[in-house]
């Protein structure tokens, strides 16, 4: 049999320092397999990691950027579909305006909230340790766990007439997002008085922050609790929902009737979800 090893690649998380928010570069990917990446490539022989995460960021991005630190080697065999490839990822900061090259079909600069969902390779996963890093200083350790997320549906019970299902069995760290109503984080005022749906877009907004800062998504959701003042409003408040929850995969979900919610709101949500968890030291 012949010995064959892991071809050795960088990806490099940029900061772009000079912006509010410390937004990030990502690369629009010309090749298959399409989709957003972050920048990076395959280290050339006779050059170091460090040698190449600077040219591979000047080379399709146009930026000189410093390296602040090794961040993580992610090296599953599965995580391209060229390949195996084992990857050694730098964070690095960088100012000026990026300009999309190389092999790169577009570039786009993005903050936390706004990441793209058509990641290529794990660069989901990569990005998912890089904010929690970020946020709360928690760096990847080894011995982590894949998170495990199943629809279940049986014909026994009644079937989903809306954005949710039946139940979902998951596995990881699970993330309690409290109960959010429609305040305007930047204002501290009430959004869309009187208007559910309104209300409804900014309590979404609101969980979509705090899921983002955990490192989840939507899609790790799997369970949600509704509380609504009036249940005449349920159509008005699932119309806006249904547009984040896809029904094939969306969570369990109850919604309720109270007779009041803090501030007077229409409408409040909390949800619990789900990511990769890290197994405790030995």
């Amino acid at each position: 049999m012949t010995h064959r090893n892991p071809a050795s690649t960088v990806d490099i998380i940029i900061e772009l320092i000079d912006r509010p928010h410390r937004p990030i570069v990502l690369i629009e990917r010309r090749n298959p397999p399409l989709g957003w990446a972050l920048p990076g490539g395959f280290i050339d022989y006779g050059e170091s990691a460090e040698a190449a995460a600077r040219r591979e960021a000047e080379e399709e991005t146009g930026l000189q950027v410093e390296l602040i630190e090794q961040f993580q080697v992610y090296s599953d065999p599965n995580r391209d579909p060229r390949q195996h490839t084992m990857s050694v990822v730098f964070l690095a900061t960088a100012t000026g305006e990026p300009k999309a090259g190389d092999d790169a079909k577009g570039l786009g600069v993005f903050e936390s909230w706004r990441i793209p969902t058509d990641l290529c390779f794990d660069h989901d996963k990569i990005l998912r340790d890089y904010w929690r890093y970020r946020n709360y200083g928690l760096r990847p350790l080894i011995g982590t766990t894949i998170m495990t997320r199943k629809v279940i549906r049986t014909d026994l019970a009644p079937a989903p007439v809306g954005p949710y299902n039946q139940a979902i069995a998951a596995s990881g760290q699970m993330i309690f997002v409290a109960g959010q109503i429609p305040l305007d984080p930047s204002t501290g005022e009430i959004v869309g008085a009187g208007d559910v749906a309104k209300q409804t877009a900014q309590v979404i907004a609101n969980i979509e922050a705090i899921l983002t800062a955990s490192g989840a998504k939507f899609q790790d959701v799997v369970k949600t609790t509704v509380f609504l003042v009036d249940m005449n409003e349920f159509a008005a408040m699932n119309a806006v929902y249904a547009r984040y929850f896809d029904e094939s995969v969306a969570p369990a979900r109850a919604c309720v009737q109270v007779s009041r919610l803090p501030k007077d709101v229409l409408v409040e949500i909390d949800c619990i979800a789900v990511i990769e968890s890290v197994s405790p030291p030995n």
